[in-house]
This record gives C-alpha cells, structure tokens and sequence, in this order.
C-alpha cells in the first residue's frame, strides 16, 4: 500500500542523485588512516600522507572565497571534501543530500581535456564554483523546500530551474579565468562543436539539452560554455550572477531561468541565448577555418560508419594492414585490423578509462580496471598483453596502479607510469615475462607524467612532464636517468608522442586546432607543423612515408592518413596559451591566473580524523504529502558515506489512518555490512482458515525488528561485471490483532539468501546486456513453527544476444511458495505472468521470454516539457502454473495455469529538461482465462518501475 509514496520520493530523489558522480557507500578499505584539515572556507578529510596536497586544496578554495565571487554572490557555507585515492578513475563532485564533495585524486593519462593545469588544481577551482553555485541558488522557493525538505528538495529544485549546462558551462569559465590553461583555452573542449560547424550540420536547443541516441553531439560542458561565455561578453561579465538570483527565487514559476535571462538581456530567453551565441561561435570557427591552410587527408575507410564510432591509436603494420582500438554507440571496446578496407574483430577489450595502446614485436598492450570486491572506492589499473601470434591474452599485473604501457622494440621491456595512492609518480620498466618492476627512474619533484614510448634503438623513453602548470615533452636514457627536454615548456596541450628513428611525432594545440607535430631527438625544441585538419588530428603512427592518425567528424574518430613531407618550416606559438578567437570577458575581470597568487606559508588546523559516527548528519527530512501515504522521511550519512540512518514516519489513509513507522541504520565500514531495523506497519493478508474452511481477510499491526548480515562483492573482469551477496537475517516479530488467529503473538524468523549477477557491459545504443545472468534467491520462515510463516523465492534471469546488436532477448524464471494455510505470511513480490492479477496460490513457478529492440530515435520535443529520444518495443510471452494444495478447494481450482503474450512499447523520455523516465503502454492477450477470475487483460500504462526484468 505505500508504493506509490515510494515511487514519488524516488522521482523527487531522482534529480539530486543522477548529478553526481558515482558515490561509493562502504568503500574504504577498513584501517585507512584519515586526517583533517579544518579551514574556513573548507574541511578536507584525507589519507594520511596526503597532507601537502590537502593544504593546497584548501589554500586554493579559501583564496577563492576570499576574491572571486563578483559573477556568484556572497552566501558562504563551509563544505566538507574527502580526498581520495585509492581510486583510479580521475572525477570529482559536489552533491547535495548530503551536501559535500570528494576528489578522485588520481589524475587522467590525457592531457587533451584539462590541458596542463595540475589535476587537484583543476578539481579545487572547478568543484569549489560548484559549491558556490549550490549555496546562492538557495533563495526564495529553493530556501522554502530546503526547509520544507532538506538537502534532497534542495537538491531538486535547484536542478529544476537551473540547467545543467549552466553548472558545468560555468565552472568550466572559472577554471579557464583563474589560470593559464583550463578546459576553454583547449580546442579538444569544442571538438563536437567544431565538426558539426565544418559539416554545416545544426542542431536545436532541446536535442543540445538533452541528447541523442543516434547522433554526435557536445555535451552540457561545451554546450554551457558556449552559451556562458556569450552571456559575459555581450551582457557584462556578472550579469549571471543577478540572472542565478533571480531564477532560483522562481522570480515567474514558468521557466524562471528563461524569463531571467529575458529580463537582464534583449534576449527573448533560453533558446535564443542559445541560437545567438551558436550562431557567433559558427562565425569564429569558420573565421579561423579560412584563415588555415589545410593539407587534405585520406581516409582509411570509404564509407562513414551508420553509428557515431571512435578509433584511437591506430598502428600500420604494413602498407595494408592497421589495428587499432574502436568502440560505438552499439559496440563496447575491442581490438580489430583493417587490411584492404576490410575490418575484422581480434578480441575484446575489457572495462578501462584510457584509451592508450603500444604495439611492438607482434604484441599489444593497453590497460583495464579491476577493483576490490568489497571497497568500490579501491581500484587499479592492470596491464593486459595480446600475441597478435598466438592470439592469447593475458593479464600480466594484478592489483596495480600502472597507465600508458609501451612495449620496447625488442619486446622484452614495457615502460609505464605507475602512480601510488600517495599520489607518487614514477617511470618504470617492467619485464614484459613476468611483469615484475626492473628499474625506477627518480622524480625528484614528484611531476606528474603521462604516456610513454621508446625510441627506435630502445635506449631512451619518451614521456610527458607537466609542472607549474606547463608541459613539456622530453627523453630520458635508461641507463643513466638523464633528461632532455625535446620541446619548450608550454601551457599548450601535449598528448600521444611516436617515435621514429630521427624524430618524435606528437599531437599538440599550438595553434588553435589539434595537429600532429614533430621534433628531433636532439633537443633542438624547433616544432614542425606535420597536419593541418578542419578540427583535430590525434595519435600519430607511421610507417615509412605514410602518416597515420585519428581525424575528428561528426561521425566520431575515424583513421586518416597522408604522406609525410620532409620540410622545416618551424612554427611560433604564444605563450601562455590564450586562444583569442574565443577569448571570453571573464578571463580579464574574474581575476586572472590565480595559482601564481596562493600562499604557501598559509597552514591550517590538522589533526586525526575517526570515529564510526563522525561527521554523521541529517541532510534530508523529507515530507511527503500523498492521498495515499502522507509521511515524513529523516536521513542522514557520516562524511566517509559508511554509516546511514534512516528513519520515516507517517499515515497510511488506505488502511485506517494507520501510523507507521520505520528505521534503520546500516554500518558498511567493515567487511560485512550491517543493518539493524525497527518499523511498525499495518499489514492486511489472506489466508486459509482452516476452522471455517474459508478465505479471510486479516488486519493486524505488525512490530519488526531486525539485524541482516551481508556481504556486498563487486568484481570487474574483461568486459562483465559481477556482483554477488551473500546475507542473513534475523527478525523479531510482534503481532497484534482483535481476533484471535495468530497461533503466537510474537516469533522470531530468519531471512537467507543471496542475489547473484554477472553482466556484460554495454554501449549506449543496448537496450540491454547482450549476455548475462542473475538469481536472486531467498528463504524466509519461523524458526520454530513452520506453519507460521515459511516462504521460499528464487528468481533468474538469462540474457542473450538478439538478432541485431542492439536487440536483447530476456528469459526469466522464478518460483516461489508459501500456504495460504499459514496464518502469518511474508510480503508478496512476486512477478506473476502479465494480465493477470496476483492469483491465490500455495506454489507457484513461471518462465517469460522477452525480446527488446529499438524501434526509433526522434529527437523531438516540445516546450522543455518533454522529449522523445527513443521509442523502443517488448515482445513478450509469459507462462505460470500456481497450485493450491487445500483439500477445501474445488479440483478444478487446484492447478491454475497463467499463460499470455503481449507487446511493451516503452518511450524513453526525458521530462523538464532533467528527469529520464522510461514510460508507455502494455497490451496483454490472454491465451487461457483464469477460472479465478484474476484477470487483467487489454491496455495498461507502465513505467520502467514496473517492467518484469
């Protein structure tokens, strides 16, 4: 009786939860030691060993909260951040419910989207205009349901009125005015806009708002900075600041950000601040466009693919041979070769975040995540060998922290960077063999590196240095250690360098577009310009005289190539890195380069950071008004997201104006997790009377309390993704009722089971895994009396490739039993066979089919209400069997089947701009009537809430 209360807090949490990045509850390893470092702007929880990199996070944000707030407003509220680093994927967030933020403080191999900004810097000025942003939206309604509700309302609200390019769009401005690098002086930031300009393809507001399924499109970050950056200049560089104000005080209830903009502009709202600033950044791009001289490429391949693709590092084995990395819309990563124009499938390349690949000696290299089954914020980074030869792969290291691994040219060697979860960054050579380090090259200044490659002779590698805020390209001898820088240190990006006998090639924004460049192994640092293309050339690979590479479209990253040229027409760059052509007011009035200005000396309050309840907070009280449920929800996590509590209260109207209540708190600290509940409900159920040989309907209230056991494991493994958890239950019930019916008032009951799934991921085309398997298996009963209360349940689900890549076929069985004989019986969550309704049964088992494909991609809206993004179909067949085994139920009646076909036609929508809900109709056809009547056949509306998966 309360599923639809539950249903309208998971809609309301739903906009809150789906901004932040991945939160993972319980997933520090148990014994990290945490410090804290307290400040006013700022408390930042972090490992010990961490400190010189904590005081600078909070050096940075405190400076920023002192001096740049003209364009946000002046609210302050301290924010917690939690350093972490046991992870290896780079990403940071700020969440509200609860309101804090983490930093994955292990930086990205690539420097095409950051430039050469250091990582923790990036994340301090970034994440910390979110804060602010968060904090002066709350005004007038936004400030009224932060009380009515808390963090989560906060949280909804603001996401309801402010789009989410405006949050990335801006922060992108401040991390780009307050250096000297920043995502907006890099050309890679606007790949996709500048494909889609030099194809003449345009696209509208609302396909830019909220995506697409079939086509290339730039995201919220680019998207944001475009539209932000127009606002500035043209309106005045705060001018967002009055606009943030005003529509977050829902200043006009409709479209509050629109009329906001219309109010301090001559703008007629979103659409057209959308339409003017594309048209502008169009009329800059093509200025730009006719101002370079282009060289004209071939591509690999003659035909564009139908879906949008990406290969990366491409490597010519021969004048008719490449291999190299792709992944799409409906193809997760692997390996191919391409010879003659014709592309044929190596292997699989499993779950990673970087895209690097070596080859030498007929073997490949690249890296792929695992992580450790119990502590999700506990992952590494492996490297993975393929013998082109034997056409074996084999994972070399386990558990390891090593990025961008280049085979020597005998093939004996890999070079790697290995990062430490102190943040460490070091050069290594490992034996191909064993994988075990052979040497360690000193970094004495702990610069962060990136990517790796040998020189022809194997005596030197090549890397990437960044320090201060610049890059630079140099060589190091492995015999000796000594460095020579191959290019100036600049603020430009640098990413991917090749070698060959005389030079090193690379790719490189010097001069506005993402090019191919080359220099000499001598040190001489001149820089030959080596391509010229319409909007990025990346990853170089070469084979005598042909130049090979990746080319940007709006088909994605494609293979192009050309002759090389021997010239020396070396090039002049600016410095630092300004882009001009894109320049925004914001970079000379936000304050300018800010890192140059942080004090060093500043120090702050240290000290140890424990405690189980520490940080522990209520961030949500959620009232939830309903004609059905009416209630109130109070929640509340510690600041290491390791212990929870959770507590509602409220009216059930369908049952008398009954009060509930519920509880409980869950411990994930350590190894297993633990949850201790208390709720007290009104339950209604039939059951079998055995003194009156009748059905009747029983009320009564029920006190639970319980302590469950679990173990949560996570494996990542190649391309699947297991997921398996063991528990155990105990619960002390408590029952109350005016007749007497219960053979006990009170009972003690087990719950075991365990849930089991093993997937393989998915592009984002897949309606579902193409294979894969789960179970869900559970045993619940009275210890003591059998009869009291006993159900078993298991549940399975078979995936399978259908017949196109994107089609999906689903078969489920389940099974289940419990007597209606018992007095007291178990919630029923059963998945009965679709068109009928829950039929009575002592046992019942079943087996669906379901097959899933796409039917269309429409990109089409109307109003901001809604949007169309994908219409796809469910052909169903369902098949059950329920039994009754009472002696008073007629024969006929005993043994029931439930069989039905049908159709789902699901649209996958996107409502408000914000809200993805997969919703749409249900036509059953009963093949058999059921003799009890329990018949739901025809038409029914359905949300992806209650699909039969």
């Amino acid at each position: 009786m309360m599923k639809n209360k539950q249903l309208l807090l998971k809609i309301l949490l739903l906009v809150s939860t789906c901004l932040n990045a991945q939160q993972y509850f319980g997933g520090h390893p148990l014994g990290q030691n945490w410090q804290i470092i307290s400040s006013p702007a700022v408390r930042v929880i972090y490992p010990n060993g961490m400190n010189p990199q904590a005081e600078r996070i909070a050096r940075i944000i405190n400076y920023m909260d002192q001096n740049n707030r003209r364009s946000i407003g002046n609210k302050k509220r301290q924010i917690d951040i939690v350093l972490q680093t046991q992870t290896t994927i780079p990403n940071g967030y700020v969440g509200l419910a609860p309101f804090r933020s983490e930093f994955y403080g292990t930086p990205p191999q690539s420097n095409l989207s950051l430039g050469s900004l250091g990582w923790l810097d990036v994340l301090s000025i970034h994440e910390y205009r979110h804060v602010l942003q968060n904090i002066n939206a709350k005004n007038g309604i936004v400030n009224f349901f932060y009380y009515l509700g808390g963090e989560s309302y906060w949280a909804v609200v603001n996401n309801m009125v402010l789009p989410n390019w405006y949050y990335e769009g801006d922060a992108v401005i401040t991390e780009t005015a307050l250096s000297d690098s920043g995502r907006g002086r890099s050309p890679y930031f606007t790949l996709q806009q500048r494909a889609l300009i030099a194809e003449n393809i345009d696209y509208s507001y609302l396909k830019n708002r909220n995506g697409s399924y079939k086509d290339m499109l730039p995201n919220h970050y680019p998207l944001g900075y475009m539209m932000l950056t127009y606002l500035r200049n043209h309106y005045g560089n705060d001018v967002i600041a009055d606009i943030l104000k005003e529509s977050t005080a829902y200043d006009g209830l409709i479209y509050p950000f629109s009329k906001a903009i219309k109010r301090h502009t001559d703008l007629k709202g979103t659409k057209d601040l959308y339409k003017k600033s594309w048209e502008e950044f169009k009329e800059k791009t093509q200025t730009q466009l006719e101002n370079t001289a282009l060289i004209a490429t071939t591509p690999l391949l003659k035909k564009s693919p139908k879906t949008i693709t990406t290969y990366s590092y491409p490597i010519l084995l021969n004048n008719n041979t490449v291999i190299a990395r792709k992944k799409s819309y409906n193809t997760t990563d692997e390996l191919v070769k391409i010879s003659n124009g014709k592309e044929t499938k190596i292997t699989s390349i499993g779950i990673n975040n970087d895209d690097f690949l070596s080859y030498n000696q007929n073997l490949l290299a690249w890296t792929e995540s695992t992580r450790n089954p119990r502590r999700g914020a506990q992952n590494y980074s492996d490297i993975v060998l393929y013998d082109l030869k034997t056409n074996q792969k084999k994972r070399l290291t386990k558990h390891t922290r090593y990025f961008s691994p280049s085979i020597s040219p005998d093939g004996t060697k890999i070079a790697i960077i290995n990062i430490s979860s102190l943040e460490e960054f070091n050069l290594c050579i490992l034996n191909t063999k064993t994988g075990q380090i052979e040497k360690t090259f000193e970094n004495p200044r702990n610069n962060f590196l990136s990517r790796t490659a040998w020189t022809t002779d194997g005596k030197n590698i090549i890397t990437i240095i960044k320090e201060n805020g610049k890059l630079c390209l140099v060589k190091i001898n492995i015999e000796n250690g000594e460095t020579t820088e191959l290019t100036p240190w600049t603020s430009h990006t640098i990413e991917t360098p090749f070698v060959t006998q005389n030079k090193v090639y690379f790719n490189a924004s010097y001069l506005g577009i993402d090019n191919i460049y080359s220099t000499d192994l001598q040190g001489s640092k001149k820089i030959n310009k080596e391509t010229s293309v319409k909007v990025g050339a990346f990853q170089p690979s070469i084979y005598k005289d042909q130049l090979m590479f990746t080319e940007f479209s709006s088909k994605g990253f494609l293979i192009s190539s050309q002759k090389l040229i021997p010239k020396n027409s070396f090039i002049s760059y600016q410095e630092p890195n300004r882009m001009e052509q894109f320049n925004t007011v914001a970079n000379q009035t936000e304050g300018g380069n800010i890192l140059t200005k942080i004090d060093s000396t500043t120090t702050y309050n240290t000290k140890n950071y424990h405690g189980l309840f520490k940080g522990l907070k209520f961030h949500t009280w959620g009232i939830i008004p309903s004609s059905s449920v009416s209630s109130i929800n109070l929640r509340a996590v510690n600041m290491l997201n390791d212990v929870a509590v959770n507590f509602s209260s409220g009216i059930n109207h369908n049952e008398n104006n009954a009060i509930f209540y519920n509880g409980n708190i869950v411990i994930s600290r350590f190894y297993p997790e633990i949850t201790f509940s208390a709720n007290k409900t009104n339950r209604q159920t039939i059951f079998e009377d055995n003194v009156s040989n009748s059905l009747n309907l029983l009320d009564f209230d029920e006190t639970n309390l319980g302590l469950k056991i679990g173990i949560p494991l996570t494996w990542y493994k190649g391309n699947y993704i297991t997921n398996f958890e063991p528990y155990v239950e105990g619960n002390q019930f408590i029952l109350n009722n005016s007749k007497t019916v219960f053979n006990q008032k009170s009972f003690t009951a087990y719950n075991a089971g365990l849930s089991f799934s093993t997937y393989k991921r998915t592009a984002l085309q897949n309606i579902g895994p193409r294979m894969g398997f789960a179970m869900d298996m559970s045993k619940r009963a009275d210890f003591l009396n059998t009869d009291n209360g006993n159900q078993f349940n298991i549940n399975t689900t078979l995936y399978l490739p259908g017949v196109s890549k994107n089609h999906n076929l689903r078969i489920r069985g389940a099974y289940q039993k419990e007597k209606l004989s018992n007095t007291y019986q178990f919630s029923d969550y059963y998945i009965y066979p679709r068109g009928y309704s829950a039929p009575l049964n002592d046992e019942f088992k079943s087996i669906s089919f379901n097959y899933d494909l796409p039917l269309a991609y429409p990109d089409f809206g109307f109003a901001g209400l809604i949007y169309f993004k994908r219409i796809r179909a469910n052909l169903f067949y369902d098949y059950g069997i329920g039994k009754l085994t009472s002696n008073n139920i007629k024969e006929e009646y005993k043994t029931q089947t439930y069989n039905s076909t049908g159709t789902e036609v699901l649209f996958d929508n996107v409502y408000f701009n914000v809200l993805p809900i997969s919703a749409g109709i249900r036509y059953s056809h009963l093949l058999k009537e059921n003799l009890l009547g329990n018949n739901s056949s025809g038409f029914q509306f359905i949300l992806a809430t209650n699909l039969s998966f």
